[in-house]
Order: C-alpha cells, then sequence, then structure tokens
C-alpha cells in the first residue's frame, strides 16, 4: 500500500523538466544562471586573447618578411624604363630622379619620385610604378608647346593650359603670340586670358576649308582689337565682342570669296565693326564691302 510520501516522490519523477524547473527554488535558478554567464565570459575572455596572440604573432612575421625583402639584393633596383619622353631625354629623366631611383624597390618613395621629375618644365604628368622583383617604370607626359609668346624681347614655347616651358630655339611653333605683358620664366603659367583669346582667334581659322590660309601670329597688345596675321600676308582683325568673331569669321570668309572682283588685292580685312567686314587695300585705302544676306555688296 502507497503511502503518501511515496506517490508524492513517484509523480514527481512522471512531471516533465519544465515542471521540475517550476518546483525549484528561485535562488537555484539564478545561481545556475549566473554560473552560466561567468562561463560565456570566460569562453569571450579566452577567444579575445587567442586572437590577440595570432595578431601579434603575424605582426611580427610581417615585420620580418618586410626586413628581410627590403635588404634583400634580389629586390635592388637594376633598370630603370623611361617612356613617353621625346623632348626630354631618357637620360635626363634618370638624373631627375638621381637617388629616389637606387636602391630597394620597396624602399623607394615613389611619390617623392615622381614630384622630383615633375620639377622639369617640360613634364605636365608623370607616373611611377615598380615591376617586381628590380624593375622601376617612369611613364612621362610631356607638355605639347601650342604657340611662341614674346616676352620681353625673347620667344617663349608655351602650351595650351599658358605653361611656359623653355625659350624657343629647339621648336619653332608655327603660331607666335605678342602683346603680352608678364613674367617669363619656365614653368610659370600665363594667367593673363588675352594669351586664350589669341588661341580662340587663331583656333577660328580652322573653319576656313575654302583659302586654307592659316594663322601665324597674334597680337593681343589692344584691349579693343585682337589682330590676326595669316600666311598668306593678311591682316584680319577681331573686335571685342567675343561671343560674334565666330559669325563675322564666316562672314569674311564670304567677302574674301568675291573681294577679287572689285579690287586686286586687299592687306586685311576688320571684322570689329557691327553688321559689316571692313576691307583694306594694299594700296592702304579702305573699301566697304557688306554681307550680302543685307542686300548691300
Amino acid at each position: 500500500m502507497l503511502t503518501v510520501a511515496k506517490f508524492e516522490r513517484l509523480a514527481g519523477r512522471r512531471q516533465s523538466p519544465a515542471a521540475r524547473d517550476a518546483r525549484r527554488s528561485p535562488f537555484q535558478t539564478d545561481s545556475v544562471r549566473a554560473k552560466g554567464r561567468l562561463k560565456e565570459r570566460v569562453l569571450l575572455y579566452a577567444k579575445t586573447a587567442v586572437l590577440g596572440i595570432l595578431l601579434g604573432a603575424f605582426a611580427v612575421l610581417a615585420v620580418l618578411v618586410y626586413r628581410m625583402v627590403s635588404s634583400s639584393p634580389y629586390f635592388v633596383v637594376k633598370t630603370v624604363n623611361v617612356t613617353g619622353v621625346r623632348m626630354l631625354n631618357p637620360e635626363q629623366v634618370r638624373k631627375i630622379a638621381g637617388t629616389g631611383l637606387t636602391g630597394n624597390v620597396f624602399t623607394r618613395d615613389l611619390e617623392r619620385i615622381a614630384a622630383l621629375i615633375e620639377q622639369n618644365p617640360w613634364v605636365e604628368s608623370v607616373s611611377v610604378r615598380v615591376k617586381l622583383p628590380d624593375i622601376v617604370e617612369v611613364a612621362v607626359k610631356e607638355r605639347m608647346p601650342v604657340a611662341a609668346v614674346e616676352l620681353n624681347g625673347k620667344a617663349w614655347l608655351v602650351d595650351e593650359k599658358g605653361y611656359l616651358i623653355e625659350e624657343a630655339g629647339r621648336v619653332r611653333p608655327q603660331l607666335v603670340i605678342n602683346g603680352l605683358k608678364t613674367r617669363a620664366a619656365a614653368g610659370t603659367r600665363i594667367a593673363d586670358p588675352r594669351l586664350f583669346d589669341a588661341y580662340r582667334a587663331a583656333s577660328l581659322f580652322k573653319l576656313d576649308t575654302v583659302f586654307g590660309d592659316m594663322p601665324v601670329a597674334v597680337d593681343v597688345g589692344r584691349i579693343d582689337k585682337t589682330a590676326v596675321r595669316t600666311a598668306g600676308g593678311l591682316i584680319v582683325k577681331f573686335g571685342p565682342d567675343q561671343e560674334q568673331w565666330e559669325e563675322k569669321f564666316m562672314e569674311y570668309l564670304a567677302v574674301r570669296g568675291v573681294a577679287s572682283d572689285f579690287a586686286p588685292g586687299f592687306a586685311g580685312f576688320d571684322l570689329s565693326f557691327k553688321n559689316q567686314v571692313v576691307a583694306t587695300l594694299n594700296g592702304g585705302g579702305k573699301n566697304e564691302k557688306r554681307n550680302e544676306s543685307q542686300g548691300v555688296i
């Protein structure tokens, strides 16, 4: 015969784990949870310590490897390839770089090397890169002179951005620009906007597909007029309103096409007047020609 105590023990054994946990003391439950959290923290600290040790080992290994390769003669620079130079001699580029290109490829300051080379007025930009194990490649982009600028009695080569390169001598551009007053020094940039006015005036002659008379000189000494002398000996003058330059140039081409019917020869054309093109005769007189579209020649 089962006693009450035995019956309760048997019933407790058949209860689910959740029911048994519900009957446990709250003090016992908090203790179990605290032990679980402590175990998790210990495990986390252990993982962090192991990770720190691994990272430290990798750092030491990286330092050792760097010291080994940076001192190895296998990686000492033996060849310097220079490309992209026409006016500069490759040996000049190597000399500009100087000691910056000597030694181990891993210890070179490539940005400093590029900066040294870019100090040459002929150099617009340069890139320097290493080709393992022992080659340094230098790619140079040289400035392209588009004109010669007369400054203080000397002709200087100038590129499309206005940078002075050197005194004209080795190179003689077809276009000469005068009338500017600025300090002349290799590597400096001309900030005077009239230089770029001269560029624009000269570029208009690319529209001349009939006569093919190209500009050889541009005078920007006067504020109110920009005068272009062509290979054919004509003087073409533009007014201050640059928005009208292209339209006036097309009028000039039309007038020049019929000018020979009225006079044997012209010294130049003045495009600075409104609604008309003034043609100057070789003898110094003036013969005013108007665009046919306006009904008067």
